[in-house]
Formats: structure tokens, sequence, C-alpha cells
């Protein structure tokens, strides 16, 4: 077995390995008290695919292929309906040693059934799902939440508002951001929408991860010069890389960001900007051959020009992170979420770069690939913004070739 990493089941991966997927058919997924969740009974997963995005509040949904007995079946049948029942997806590895290990790749409800004489499908959305259907029927506003006087306990509320038994948890940065709701603040009509502004202006994002938990967490952006990959995709006869493509696209991108605040309460909001700089990129640069291309963004809880600034940076940093992307086709690796940082290397390239997961597909089949796209991580310093630097992890005995 190879031995680039300390655990037994990154190496597993590498080698020719035995798979296993199962699946798990539930009941009221996300309640408790009277009403508990309700393992129903396992699924016979024939074929399938988790679909994962960070650009959909929905992040992960999922087409499963089951074993068709399942309807019949006196316990399973009655609840493969989109009626309150959901399912887990687990993908994992058998270890030539004996045993294995398996990882939760999702958690959500099923959304629709399409059966046939040969295979019954599920179509299944993960647990934000419920979230973004809820949208708010009247006017809605931080007033309605009194207790939450922070903005990062405002889209806490408004996550429990619509499921009260949700785990909801901030990472460390977002857990000391101490940014005050402004008076007035109001919502439109999403919900969705409404999450995605508040968790913005902090320089966060809210999912549901694939356990069905809710994070609230700071911005890949936010990825620090200590940050570890968890994963090295790299060609060659003992890489996993089985095929690459990368992109370089201007279509969309900005290398000026303009924020200002609403002004709620008073006569002007708090302006800030971030003008990409030569030193942070020297084709994307503001005023440069790029040229000048602006993107503007307002939030009712900028109230000050130092919070403006700040997340103009970090959503400049988001726009020099699009820029420059990857597509890769590698062997599979459940455990990966979106937002991880790895290293991706192809010395025929000269590719040799620290990236995140902006998107992924993982199957459910054996002998399929797993497909990744992948922005260049970029970290943020006390003068500017950067490529983060090389590393390949703690433990790990990997170099480039």
């Amino acid at each position: 077995m190879s031995t680039r990493y300390p655990d037994i089941f990154r190496n597993s991966l590498m080698d020719s390995h035995e798979i296993s997927v199962r699946g798990e058919l539930w009941f009221n997924l996300n309640e408790s008290g009277d009403n508990p969740a309700e393992k129903i009974g396992d699924l016979e997963v024939l074929s399938g695919s988790v679909t994962c995005d960070r650009q959909a509040s929905v992040r992960r949904t999922a087409t499963v292929q089951i074993n068709p007995n399942a309807l019949t079946n006196a316990t399973l049948g009655p609840k493969l309906t989109p009626y309150g029942s959901g399912i887990t997806l687990f993908r994992g590895v058998h270890y030539p040693s004996g045993g294995g290990d398996e990882k939760q790749i999702f958690t959500g409800r099923i959304d629709g059934i399409d059966e046939s004489f040969q295979s019954v499908t599920l179509q299944c959305s993960d647990q934000a799902a419920m979230v973004v259907d809820s949208r708010f029927t009247g006017p809605k506003g931080a007033a309605d939440y009194p207790s939450a006087t922070l903005v990062r306990d405002l889209a806490k509320a408004l996550i429990l508002d619509v499921l009260p038994h949700a785990d909801v948890t901030f990472d460390s940065v977002v857990a000391a951001n101490n940014t005050p709701v402004s008076p007035g603040t109001s919502f439109g009509q999403e919900r969705a929408d409404a999450l995605d502004s508040l968790a913005t202006q902090i320089q966060a994002e809210w999912y549901a991860d694939t356990t069905g938990k809710f994070k609230i967490v700071s911005l890949p952006p936010a990825i620090t010069a200590a940050t570890e990959p968890v994963w090295i995709v790299d060609s060659g006869d003992a890489g996993v890389m089985i095929s690459r493509a990368s992109t370089t696209d201007r279509a969309g991108i900005a290398n000026g960001i303009f924020v200002t605040g609403e002004p709620i309460g008073g006569p002007r909001g708090a302006p800030g900007q971030y003008l990409i700089t030569e030193a942070d990129d020297p084709n994307l640069y503001w005023d440069g051959p790029y040229g000048q291309v602006p993107k503007f963004y307002t939030g009712q809880q900028v109230n000050t020009p130092a919070l403006a600034n700040a997340l103009a940076k970090t959503l400049a940093g988001n726009e020099m992170a699009a820029v420059s992307s990857v597509n890769v086709e590698c062997i599979v690796n459940p455990a990966l979420a979106l937002g991880d940082v790895v290293r991706v290397y192809d010395g025929r390239a000269r590719l040799d770069k620290m990236m995140f997961i902006q998107s992924m597909t993982i199957p459910l089949g054996p002998h399929e690939k797993m497909t990744m796209l992948l922005h260049r991580s970029i970290i943020k310093t006390t003068t500017g913004l950067r490529e983060a630097p090389l590393s390949v992890g703690p433990g790990v005995t990997w170099s480039p070739r």
C-alpha cells in the first residue's frame, strides 16, 4: 500500500481498493422531542451521484438508484415518499488488512421518486432546501428576532425559525465577529437571500453539511498561510489525477470592489473599497492590462468604513480566486468537502497550486471518477491579497516530481 499520508483511509484510496456504498431511509430528519427522527431502514444503492456546489444555497443534491424491491418492502415502501422522508448516504473503503471506514456524504430530504420496472430513482436535496423553501409570508425584520442582537445570531435565528431543532454552529472566526444588527433591518420575501446577505456582510457563508447540521463559517479567502491541504491531486504513476483542464476566464470577474452600507435611520451609509493591486495580481490589477472593472455591493449591516473596507477586500479575494480555475477528474475521495484546500500538481503543465473546492461530483458506483472544479486559494495579508503558499500537510511524505 502507498504510504503518502499518515492515515490508512487516504492511503487506501491511492491503490486498487474495494468500495462500500450504502443508504438509509429516515423520517422526520430534523425533529426531536415528541416527534424524534426515525430510521426506517437500509437502502440498497445501485448507482447515482452526489453533486456539490458552493454557489448554490442547496449545496448538495443527490440522484440515487436503489433496488426496486424497496417499493414493495412492507417497512420501506410506505415511507419512500417526498412527504417528510429523507436519506443519508455513505461511501467508504474496505481495507486489505480487514475492516474499513466510511464517510457520510449526504443527508437530505426526498424531493421526487421516479419508478420503472428496472429501477427506482430518488431525487434528493440537502437540509438547506427546507430553509430555502420557507419564504417569508409577510413583512419580516430584525425586530421579529429581538434576542439576535448580532448579525451572526440573526442568521442563526432565521434557520431555527424554520427548523427549531437544527444544529447551527459557527467557526472560530464567525464566533468572534461581534457586528451588531442595524436597527430597522428588514428582509424581502426570500429567506435564503436574507441569509446570504447577512452571512456575506460578516464575510461568511452558510450551508447544511453532509450530516444535516448547519454551519455559518468564514469565506474561503479567509484561508491563512498556515492552512494545509487535505488531499494532493497529482499526475504521474503514483498520482490520483486522471485528467485536468485549466481555465483562465475574465467573464464576470471584477478588479475593484465598492461597498456601501445602506443608510438605515441615518443620512448616509458607510463607504469602502478595495482595488486589486499589481502586487496582488500582476495581470488583474486595477487600471492595468485588465482595465477598470468595478463590482458593487450594498448591505444593511455595513455601518462603518472599516467594515466596508474589510468586506471589499474579502470580496476582491473571491474575484482573484475565481479567475483561475482547474477542472480535474481524479480518484474518489468521499471525505472531501466544499471549501477544502487541495494541492494540484501536474509537472508537464508546470501546474503546482493550492486550490479550494468550488464544486464536485461524488459517484456512488465503482470504477467511476470524481470531478472537481477548483479555484486558487487566496490569503489576506496586512498589505494585500496573495496566493496561498505551497505546503503538503502534516505527516505527508510527498514532493513534486
